[in-house]
């Protein structure tokens, strides 16, 4: 057990805030300039604005260079991109100081001591982080893409309703999408893809997985969260041939739903190794704590507020929902005249009575 603890110290390093974000884009900015997919050289001016553009600085989206740098004199500002950016800068602030924030209220004494708690709450309680994360970084790059909008550019979408997916390999394709896509292009393509066989193609995706959780931090939680997605991706890959013929026999609405609850639930797990992973030196003691509160069965506190975390979680599923189905949005969008102002209003009013909190986003200590 001790072993396990000093394992779960994180290493204390003083970093530069944001250092992954821009170290990714400028990774990704010499790599395409090695492959000699930027035909043309690149101004100082150029360089520092694509590595320096304010609204992503902080935690993303990550830019490619060449989606952003061939747009970046010739910003374009109409009505249609107004209007998006609006409705991002609300949907956005909505979602971090009213859904994330608030269900960091609830959550919280929970994970001072988890295993006080009974099982239900914990489970409860663990949904409600995966929901937090969702609204806090969604909440975060719909202000960032609304800003840009503003100013005349586009910068890439980080979600699209994740938690509608209805298998781990789409989740994570709707889950931190430029992360998942710059792994994909900088890791695991480079270390052979599935171009050298179906065992070698999930190692590289394990690897490529362990990775990305060692960009989180470096702390065992971090690392094996990483490893656990690499794991489920690898075993769904696996066994999806046999979970296609197995499906004739019952009803396609019945097995979108249970292969969402399960996805769903497989990410919920995850979700521990993060939260351990952001507790920092007691990593790995926290999450046997949040074992024992997972075997409170008939003992153990109720977790206070959890009728209010339950509303929460279902706000953030209808906002998983507008991303999913992409017309919905665009019906909104088509009534901004009426709803701008209404939803600004009930904005105004919610940051009111949930807006007090003023937590920092949680993607700012990567």
């Amino acid at each position: 057990m001790e072993l396990w603890q000093r394992l779960g110290t994180s290493v204390e390093i003083l970093l530069p805030l944001a250092i992954s974000f821009y170290t990714f884009q400028l990774i990704a900015l010499q790599v395409d300039i090695h492959r000699d997919l930027i035909p043309e050289k690149i101004s100082s001016l150029d360089y520092f604005l694509f590595i320096l553009f304010f609204p992503q600085l902080i935690a993303g989206p990550i830019m490619r260079s060449t989606d952003f740098l061939p747009k970046l004199n010739f910003p374009e500002i109409d009505k249609q991109r107004m209007k998006q950016g609006i409705f991002l800068l609300i949907f956005g602030l909505f979602k971090k100081s009213v859904l994330a924030d608030s269900i960091s209220g609830i959550i919280s004494p929970l994970y001072l001591e988890p295993d006080q708690y009974h099982s239900a709450s914990v489970y409860i309680g663990a949904f409600g982080f995966i929901c937090q994360v969702y609204c806090d970084f969604s909440g975060y790059t719909d202000i960032a893409r609304g800003c840009a909008f503003l100013l005349g550019y586009e910068i890439p979408e980080n979600f699209k309703g994740p938690f509608l997916s209805t298998s781990f390999r789409e989740f994570w394709g709707r889950w931190h999408i430029t992360l998942s896509s710059w792994l994909r292009d900088y890791i695991y393509i480079p270390l052979g893809g599935s171009r050298k066989g179906e065992l070698r193609s999930q190692w590289n995706m394990f690897l490529t997985m362990c990775l990305g959780g060692l960009w989180h931090g470096a702390n065992i939680a971090f690392v094996l969260w990483g490893a656990y997605l690499g794991f489920v991706l690898a075993i769904e890959r696996i066994l999806e041939p046999k979970l296609v013929q197995g499906t004739n026999i019952i009803s396609s609405k019945t097995i979108r739903f249970l292969r969402n609850t399960i996805t769903l639930n497989l990410f919920l797990i995850s979700g521990l190794f993060f939260r351990a992973g952001s507790a920092g030196k007691n990593s790995v003691s926290f999450l046997f704590d949040l074992m024992k509160g997972f075997q409170n069965f008939f003992s153990g506190k109720v977790l206070p507020r959890w009728e209010e975390l339950l509303l929460f979680i279902l706000l953030t599923i209808g906002f998983n929902a507008l991303q999913y189905f992409p017309k919905s949005t665009e019906k909104i969008e088509k009534r901004s005249r009426v709803l701008i102002p209404v939803f600004s209003v009930i904005l105004l009013l919610l940051l009111g009575v949930f807006g007090d909190g003023g937590g920092e986003f949680i993607y700012f200590q990567f």
